[in-house]
């Protein structure tokens, strides 16, 4: 009987660090390298509304399969691919699963982009452009948050930049435009009114 006690405990203890170790893993706390307090409370303000925007993002397309706003962006016909990415981006966006992030300027390297999702690092580099967004519309805060979360939690792609071209792809080329950052983060940020809150 006390030699069992303790393999049991062995046995408990191996079994909760392979189901950690396999399962959806927390992500460490989030870096604020070189944010400043103003900055990470934009940050933490964009990730709560990018959350709940996904997720509405998401109810609307299973509910309105076939409405103007999904072929808009994500084209006519099978949006499998799409809802799959939103939904493994929702999962990233809860509280206690946001990658790491940073406002280092140095690795925007002086382009015009808002953020950077660093796919080797694990990490997100939010950039000048990103503190300059608004928190609704086009190319908003909560809209940059989707879409670099897209790239590290979803495997999404840069394929087209900007709303014009992500219209086009969606248009010509709909199975690319479920797996394209652009056109999740215009899906999620522009939902139709009611939809959206």
């Amino acid at each position: 009987m006390i030699l069992r006690l303790p393999l049991i405990l062995i046995f408990l203890v191996t079994l909760g660090g392979c189901a950690l170790a396999k399962g959806p893993q927390q992500a460490p706390q989030q870096a604020t390298q070189d944010c400043d307090a103003k900055q990470s409370i934009l940050i933490r303000g964009a990730f709560i509304q990018a959350e709940r925007d996904t997720a509405a993002a998401i109810a609307f397309l299973d509910a309105n399969p076939n409405h103007e706003h999904v072929r808009t962006w994500l084209g006519a016909g099978d949006t499998g691919k799409a809802r799959a990415r939103l939904v493994a981006t929702l999962e990233r966006l809860r509280p206690g699963r946001h990658p790491p992030w940073n406002c280092s300027p140095q690795l925007c390297g002086g382009r015009s982009v808002f953020g950077i999702a660093s796919l080797t690092r694990g990490t997100i580099t939010l950039c000048p452009m990103f503190f300059n967004a608004l928190n609704e519309g086009f190319d908003s805060r909560p809209g940059i948050i989707v879409h670099e979360v897209s790239h590290l939690a979803a495997g999404t792609q840069d394929i087209a930049y900007g709303r014009t071209a992500a219209m086009a792809l969606a248009r010509k080329q709909p199975d690319r435009a479920g797996i394209n950052a652009d056109n999740l983060e215009y899906f999620v940020e522009m939902l139709p009114g009611p939809a959206r809150r």
